[in-house]
């Protein structure tokens, strides 16, 4: 990941007088080190490419590539190019395509010191005065607005320290866009042009994080690499480090951080002289920091150096903006397709818990996308199978690891029960059930996923012919 990191600003340095597009399937991989860049003239000829580009594009080297019309390596045309120059690079915009099956999200970058080519070079602009001037006020952090009334408190108070010098600490569960909050906001910050470097600190093993993060002189330790490396934090010198899953860094590194936010120094490991660096951090962790300080995992001065300014994103199952959020993921799947959305579909999707978040049903949407037969999506194109691996956690052998149960185990296998047999009595009719037990039928579909009844819900349509 350092060495793509490296190469991409090696290249984007090195082609400053020519346009620049950074590209990728999913838009919150651009500007990442894994975003495919691409280099071209003002004729439109391609004139640099890095390795993630190539391998996005499907060639295997830059010969085939370089001196090519960009328009007929990206499968756009070059007036598309050319109208998104000029705007705003964050969020990427989609690539309109001759090939639907090869859809991009990108940014356009003019050369250094020149203004936006004429619109007459590029084709006319079939956007409205009001829709340019609407794209240009969308900033970074109005992509994050949404009607749910906690998602907008979060945003308000985002927008009010995004350019001060203090440390934000993001909260909440694994895929509720924690990463994607901390880009906006320093796409939203004067850093925005400064390097943007992510840390997860609980994928990267423990024997390297430390290198990872501070850097490490040549021969420092056995593997070091004969020129060294640079280390995270001085990526990041001038921007935004962005640690994630904070709360999984060992606790003796733990120290080692503190010293650099408040120094503002680093040393790399096996060197003998402090580096001053210019890093704005950003924290995450789907952990609670009070528990873990208390079971001393956690260093108590890290935390409050950490928590400038406390930020909690809410689980998508409790947000109040599900239908939106679902439309929105199906445009930026697929823009420019316009999707009619069956009610029983839109309905059993706000039914799920959606324990992965917004992570997961993007997933699941995408899937369903993938093997759709037409634009109107309906429960024939929905399978439970792909929340089967959610629901397994409360079968009933995840718990024969515990043989010491709890009352609240207990509990919840008495209303699994419970729930079975009503269900059984109603030849599992959910409407029919949902009427006798006198609760709403998505709290029933609610309950059976939670139980582990994925089987028995599957056999709703396929046995009875109900519709959702």
């Amino acid at each position: 990941m350092a060495a793509q990191n490296v190469e991409n600003r090696t290249l984007l340095s090195a082609c400053k007088e020519f346009h620049v597009v950074r590209f990728h399937r999913c838009p919150e991989f651009v500007s990442t080190p894994g975003e495919g860049v691409l280099a071209f003239d003002d004729q439109g000829l391609v004139k640099g490419a890095n390795r993630a580009a190539l391998k996005l594009l499907g060639y295997r080297d830059h010969e085939a590539v370089c001196g090519q019309p960009v328009e007929r390596i990206l499968d756009t045309s070059f007036a598309t190019l050319m109208r998104l120059t000029g705007h705003s690079s964050y969020p990427a915009e989609p690539l309109s395509s001759k090939l639907p099956q090869r859809r991009w999200f990108a940014s356009v970058h003019t050369p250094a010191g020149a203004s936006r080519p004429a619109q007459a070079s590029a084709g006319p602009s079939v956007r409205t005065e009001g829709e340019a001037g609407a794209a240009e006020a969308r900033g970074p952090l109005d992509c994050l607005e949404s009607a749910d009334p906690t998602m907008h408190s979060c945003v308000e108070i985002l927008r009010r320290v995004v350019d001060r010098d203090i440390s934000v600490l993001l909260l909440g569960e694994t895929g509720t866009g924690k990463g994607y909050c901390a880009r906006a906001i320093h796409n939203a910050s004067s850093r925005a042009d400064k390097p943007f470097v992510t840390v997860n600190c609980a994928a990267i093993p423990e024997t390297l994080i430390e290198s990872e993060l501070f850097g490490h002189k040549g021969g420092a330790f056995t593997g070091a690499t004969r020129e060294g490396g640079m280390g995270r934090i001085l990526q990041a010198n001038g921007g935004t480090l962005f640690l994630d899953e904070i709360g999984d860094m060992p606790l003796a590194l733990q120290t080692r951080l503190l010293n650099v936010i408040e120094d503002r120094e680093v040393m790399p490991l096996g060197g003998n002289k402090v580096v001053s660096v210019d890093v704005r951090v950003i924290s995450a962790t789907q952990h609670h920091p009070l528990d873990l300080i208390a079971r001393g995992q956690f260093r108590e001065d890290l935390y409050y150096r950490l928590n400038g300014i406390t930020v909690r994103l809410p689980p998508l199952r409790q947000r109040t903006d599900g239908a939106e959020l679902i439309r929105k993921l199906l445009h930026d799947e697929a823009p420019g397709t316009l999707f009619e959305l069956e009610p029983a579909l839109l309905e059993r999707l706000l039914a799920h818990g959606w324990p992965g978040n917004l992570r997961q049903l993007r997933n699941v949407l995408r899937t369903m996308l993938a093997l759709r037969t037409s634009d109107r999506l309906t429960l024939a194109d929905f399978n439970e199978e792909w929340l089967a691996g959610n629901a397994a956690q409360g079968a009933p052998g995840a718990a024969a690891s515990h043989p010491e149960r709890d009352g609240e185990s207990v509990l919840s296998d008495a209303e699994r029960d419970a729930l079975r047999r009503v269900l059984e009595m109603c030849q599992w009719n959910v409407s029919e059930a949902a009427a006798r037990l006198h609760i709403s039928r998505r709290t029933i579909y609610r309950k059976i996923h939670r139980h582990g009844l994925l089987r028995h819900a599957q056999s709703l349509r396929a046995g009875t012919g109900e519709s959702e």
